[in-house]
């Protein structure tokens, strides 16, 4: 999935008609007619392309009217951890080895074993298609050279993010990754020793997890409790509260951590279909989770059948509803939620040029052993706010206050609990939230000392980061071949981003 805030008009001078684009989209109408086979309901009007400005993406030759139903996918199609656990049993992996796989090691492997295998030898072999059903749906999937991730950049690319704030995150995400393979691989992986592309392989599995990432959806949709996210609430929310009966204020907490992300309440499933469409920020659609009816019914309007469930038995949908109308010959779609470059880099491989949902990491990094004991104990005690939606790496809650980061937004305002903790420090051993009065002076030149110390913190790190630019400047053709213009693009909006901050507030 990718952005289209960085591409131009979608013009006959940007399509390719090479073979390769012929046969991208002829694996696309075999998964679409694979996914109407099953179940899924796939609007007649949407049109399968492939070009140099938008990769693959869905146009629409006639109009899209406002609230129209474009995509729905019943949750049989959907690969959660039901699906992985149903088929590693069925292979024949010991019941034993699968407890202590969690649930995005079970999805991964899943789409894993598919390459481990061969997606030919899955296609071929029907002893293992019973259980790896969702070939025509990997099949559609980038390959490893169309991503742009940082876990397929090269060296000199990832050097670029030494000392960032992502650069931090790669390496943190690969290191995860890296030790939840070794206990699929030493699980799954047995059952394609010496198949397909070198077996169950470090890649597949890196690129399973890249799906993931950029595709995935919270399982909370194919929860019977759920019934609607409305995305871009601002422009949708009469229509959200008069269909639903949600608040349309709550979309942003549900969308406030990436979907790869395992949490109490949900985890990351992939639902075909729904990830097929690019990001648009501030398009307004709907992710709708329903139950399904018995029995196929036409749509009255466009003569598709919509999905349904087998005969009495009860089972989710989810779908995907457009908000506004959709001009006639223009791309259709989705939009992941509110989210930075550091995200959309990591998780996605593509930026947004001056986006408006671009954060500034702030960390004190001041040591507690150099502070009074009164300070560490008036820390102690201060209630801090979970760190914000913005976090690309998850903290632990009862991090300590010097531990955690702050995410300041491009309005420049500061979060109040971060000028607490600085106020803490820097009053004399704690004592001003022991109690002790002050006089106005003192008040006064405290507070003066808490913005000079966090302005100061905030112009380091600006300086920091734009010395990055400055050190690379015309690295592309320095290095040619090693650091790709494409990357060299996304690393501007990332630090740009961050140096356009407004004055902090």
């Amino acid at each position: 999935m990718e952005s289209a805030e960085r591409s131009g008009p979608d013009t006959a001078e940007n399509v390719e008609t090479t073979a390769a684009t012929t046969q991208d989209i002829d694996q696309v109408h075999r998964f679409i007619d694979w996914f109407r086979e099953n179940g899924g309901y796939w609007h007649k009007s949407l049109q399968a392309r492939k070009d140099a400005t938008y990769g693959s993406h869905f146009t629409t030759p006639a109009p899209l009217p406002a609230n129209t139903q474009i995509i729905a996918c019943p949750a049989k199609l959907a690969i959660t951890r039901e699906t992985a656990l149903n088929a590693f049993r069925g292979l024949g992996v010991d019941e034993s080895d699968l407890v202590e796989l969690n649930e995005r090691q079970l999805i991964a492997g899943y789409v894993a074993l598919h390459f481990g295998y061969g997606l030919e030898e899955v296609k071929r072999n029907t002893s293992v298609s019973t259980y790896l059903q969702h070939e025509p749906y990997i099949t559609t999937l980038p390959t490893r050279s169309e991503l742009l991730t940082p876990f397929q950049w090269s060296a000199d690319e990832l050097a670029l993010l030494e000392g960032l704030n992502l650069g931090h995150a790669v390496k943190a995400r690969k290191d995860l990754w890296s030790r939840e393979w070794e206990g699929v691989q030493s699980t799954v992986g047995k059952l394609v020793e010496g198949k397909g592309d070198g077996g169950f392989s470090w890649e597949s599995y890196i690129l399973a997890n890249t799906y993931i990432s950029s595709r995935a959806f919270p399982s909370s949709l194919l929860d019977p409790s759920s019934s609607s996210i409305p995305i871009n609430p601002s422009q949708i929310a009469s229509e959200a509260a008069s269909a639903s009966g949600d608040d349309a204020d709550a979309a942003p907490s549900a969308l406030s951590r990436p979907a790869n992300e395992l949490t109490p309440t949900s985890y990351p499933v992939l639902i075909p279909g729904l990830d097929t469409l690019n990001h648009r920020r501030n398009q307004a659609v709907t992710w709708i989770s329903s139950a399904l009816s018995t029995g196929v019914s036409p749509d009255a309007q466009d003569g598709n059948s919509h999905p349904s469930a087998e005969h009495g038995k009860e089972e989710r949908c989810v779908g995907l509803v457009v908000r506004t109308e959709v001009v006639a010959n223009e791309q259709v779609f989705n939009n992941y939620g509110p989210k930075g470059n550091e995200e959309l880099i990591l998780g996605y491989g593509f930026s947004i040029t001056e986006n408006p949902d671009d954060t500034l990491a702030l960390k004190l990094g001041i040591p507690e052993d150099t502070l009074t004991e009164g300070v560490r104990d008036a820390l102690g005690k201060l209630s801090v706010s979970p760190t914000s939606g913005a976090s690309i790496t998850p903290e632990p809650s009862n991090a300590s206050p010097l531990n955690r980061t702050w995410y300041i937004p491009r309005s420049g305002e500061l979060p109040e609990d971060l000028y607490d903790v600085v106020r803490i420090i820097l009053s004399v051993q704690g004592e001003l939230t022991e109690g002790r009065s002050q006089d106005e002076d003192e008040a006064a030149e405290l507070e003066m000392d808490v913005v000079g110390m966090l302005l100061e913190m905030v112009q380091t790190k600006l300086e920091r980061l734009n010395d990055i630019l400055e050190r690379n400047e015309g690295i592309v053709d320095e290095k040619p071949g090693s650091v790709r213009v494409e990357v060299w693009d996304m690393l501007q909006d990332y630090v740009q981003g961050k140096l356009e901050s407004p004055g902090l507030s």
